[in-house]
């Protein structure tokens, strides 16, 4: 592996460099965290946010690597975009423009302002030792005149990213340049990008898979990437309407805050003449919530991946089935649309497997084994853990150790992840199947599902669940919501409403909500209490 490694700690920086290993970092992380991959890493470079400047100061002096990395400190006003009018769009430069100030003044300020920032920083970084450089002044010392240098193999590695540990602790999965190559072509067919000049509205983190590797898809096309610090739904929105936006991704929740926003705002929000792709990775909202913004014009994908897959490797869009409108609003087939997906044109296999044998299982959609991937779009490993990558990889398929069934239509559904499958005497229950009913009560914004230990049955199904702001419900409501669209078994004998337990990519911790479920049962009669 090439000696230089290059980390970022940014909202959404996407500075490549040559001959060096990127490695995007969580911006959520606490110092103790990210000490610990900083550790591991050991990175020459880290280019940093003034956001999080404090956070890795706290978190270099915590890994103590020997010799500390050079920081690139990007400062407030070298991220500053130009608005419509040719004015700098920050609150800085909003506050001194309405008072009438020239361009001139207003440059001096920002300069001023700039001064001001490095002198902090050069007390703050030069006390503890560290070597530091402002991102503007490093970036004028580059080399008009150089010239590309390859890597010496298509093989070598390009990039690290860290796994968001729901299966247990973070792991470094390492990308090729070979495999990102290839991903990233795929990427411009998987979200329909083809023949246009995509304008990319950034909503999906750097340090989520290289930001799905969209930031080389927007380059091969020459794209159009609008940033924004501020990711709430108006924000989305305006967005969308000042850049004609054509594409954005990330999780389901931007959905969820763009309906929010919409009907808070009680808009007739209507998009540019360009429908926009949305493609996000996770529980979706609602079914009505979909048909809303379907007809309100964006085009919503369901995409199934994992970091080690280079994000998402298999997608199908929403209302893309043969099922009638009246169907979709009634979440007829939110079931299909959320766990059913085709794999991108790179991807050599996609199957579903008996792990002991690794035959795959008939295509009947009820016979359960693990889906498993086979591709040149694959991590090329664990950084550090011959173990991990050995074990991921075991029988020359990635073992994603998600449960799953193939339909005769070739189609793989989802049941569940193997640590979160449910036992209730002789039924095996998936969690995510309760948990795509409970989001679709109306009063339920998030929820999550876990097994309760039982002394009869083994387990049984104990909900926990987070209500919108403002709405509530009784748990005979949410129990008798689920009786009327669940099999008995997979009815929850207990509801528990609160705040969900996450971790800082944004899943939620099922490990603490299985803790949480086992001191019911020692504390609490029938499962009865209703609050976390």
């Amino acid at each position: 592996m090439h000696q230089s490694r290059i980390c970022t700690l940014s909202v959404r920086n996407r500075s490549w460099q040559h001959c060096a290993v990127l490695s995007a970092l969580n911006t959520k992380l606490d110092s103790p965290t990210l000490s610990k991959k900083l550790a591991l890493l050991k990175p020459k470079t880290i280019f940093v946010d003034y956001e999080y400047v404090e956070v890795v100061v706290e978190s270099l002096d915590l890994a103590k690597i020997s010799p500390p990395p050079l920081l690139i400190l990007i400062l407030e006003d070298t991220k500053l975009d130009h608005h419509e009018n040719g004015a700098y769009d920050s609150k800085f430069h909003n506050k001194i423009f309405k008072n009438g100030e020239s361009g001139s003044k207003i440059q001096d300020k920002f300069l001023e302002n700039g001064h001001s920032e490095r002198k902090r920083y050069d007390k703050l970084l030069k006390k503890k030792g560290f070597n530091f450089k402002i991102y503007s002044e490093f970036i004028e010392t580059g080399n008009p005149d150089f010239k590309t240098v390859y890597p010496d193999d298509e093989c070598d590695p390009i990039a690290i990213n860290f796994t968001s540990g729901s299966t247990g602790n973070p792991k470094g999965a390492v990308y090729s340049h070979r495999a990102t190559y290839l991903n990233t072509i795929a990427q411009i067919f998987r979200t329909e990008m083809a023949g246009k000049s995509p304008v990319f509205l950034w909503t999906v983190d750097m340090f989520r898979c290289n930001g799905w590797c969209l930031p080389w898809t927007m380059a091969a096309l020459g794209g159009t990437n609008i940033c924004s610090r501020d990711s709430s739904g108006q924000a989305i929105l305006d967005a969308i309407s000042r850049h004609n936006v054509t594409h954005l991704c990330g999780q389901p929740l931007i959905l969820t805050k763009i309906a929010e926003t919409i009907e808070k705002k009680n808009t007739n929000f209507q998009l540019p003449p360009n429908k926009v792709d949305v493609i996000v990775a996770g529980l979706l909202p609602q079914p009505e919530i979909l048909s809303k913004l379907e007809a309100k014009g964006f085009k919503i994908s369901y995409a199934y991946g994992m970091t080690e897959a280079l994000g998402p490797i298999t997608s199908i869009p929403w209302n893309s089935r043969e099922n009638s409108k009246q169907k979709v609003l009634e979440g007829e087939n939110s079931k299909q649309k959320v766990l059913e997906g085709m794999h991108n044109i790179m991807v050599h296999g996609a199957d579903v497997k008996d792990p002991v044998t690794m035959k795959s299982v008939p295509a009947d959609g009820e016979t359960t084994g693990e889906i498993m991937f086979r591709s040149n779009t694959m991590m090329l490993g664990y950084y550090k853990n011959k173990q991990g990558t050995q074990e991921a990889f075991e029988g020359g398929w990635y073992r994603t150790r998600d449960i799953g069934v193939k339909h005769p239509s070739g189609y793989i559904e989802l049941k569940d992840r193997r640590a979160d499958v449910i036992k209730r005497g002789t039924e095996i229950i998936s969690s995510l199947e309760i948990e795509s009913v409970l989001v679709r009560h109306p009063v339920v914004l998030e929820a999550a599902v876990v097994g309760k230990p039982d002394e009869v049955l083994g387990q049984t199904v104990c909900a926990f669940v987070k209500f919108k702001e403002g709405r509530s419900a009784e748990e005979g409501d949410i129990i008798k919501f689920c009786e009327e669209n669940l099999p008995h078994h997979m009815v929850p004998q207990a509801v528990i409403f609160g705040d969900l337990p996450l971790n800082s990519t944004g899943k939620i911790q099922k490990f603490a909500l299985r803790e949480k479920a086992k001191c019911l049962c020692k504390t609490f009669n029938n499962g009865k209490c209703n609050h976390f």
